[in-house]
């Protein structure tokens, strides 16, 4: 499995057009039991507080919003907290918006991460040279920080391991985040599923 990098991108961003095809159907998978569907997001309660969600991101032309304090679909520009297109992940914050959402990434187990750190957090910033797309630069979708890797024999994408995302939402509460698939069971990509939990749950 090869490491995220400026090159893989443009390559992901290349085979997005063929060998990463999505079903034309382009749902969440709805054959799980357990998820309730809203919009283009789908979610279940786990144990202790921790909630799985399952958001269909295949349309390249429109962002899918969530807001993690009512673990909805948002709308409003003030309350969206992480946007999804593809296997790009804006924060309302900086250069995508006006919400102050700040992502700290942390190379550990979800279950390990009980608190939320006191300083390390990034915003959405304007694009660098360092890569060759024209996204926000943020600790999603960063070479150093990005959710997933990518292999460039295979063109699949997989979710980097005990990498997670402590995010302070655009009400001032935190979270924990844990990007865990790209496809759907059927094989469909862009169908990104994550956990995700209050941190003042998990530090209870």
């Amino acid at each position: 499995m090869r490491a995220f990098s400026g090159i893989a991108i443009a390559l992901l961003t290349a085979a997005c057009a063929d060998k990463l095809e999505a079903d034309p159907a382009g749902n969440v998978d709805e054959a799980e039991t357990g998820f309730v569907q809203n919009g283009k997001f789908a979610s279940k309660p786990l144990a202790d507080g921790v909630t799985e969600t399952k958001v269909d991101a295949y349309d390249s032309e429109s962002w899918q919003r969530f807001d993690l304090d009512t673990g909805l679909p948002a709308n409003d520009e003030r309350t969206w907290d992480l946007e999804f297109s593809r296997y790009f992940i804006h924060t309302n914050s900086g250069v995508s918006g006006d919400g102050g959402v700040e992502v700290l990434a942390i190379d550990a187990s979800f279950a390990s991460v009980t608190d939320a750190p006191n300083d390390g957090y990034a915003v959405d910033r304007e694009d660098s040279d360092g890569d060759t797309n024209s996204e926000p630069d943020n600790p999603f979708n960063s070479p150093e920080h990005s959710w997933f890797d990518y292999d460039v024999n295979k063109h699949t994408v997989s979710a980097h391991p005990d990498r997670v995302y402590v995010v302070r939402s655009s009400e001032g509460a935190t979270f924990k985040l844990e990007i865990l698939a790209y496809y759907d069971k059927a094989g469909t990509p862009s169908q990104l599923r994550f956990r995700w939990q209050s941190l003042a749950a998990a530090g209870d």
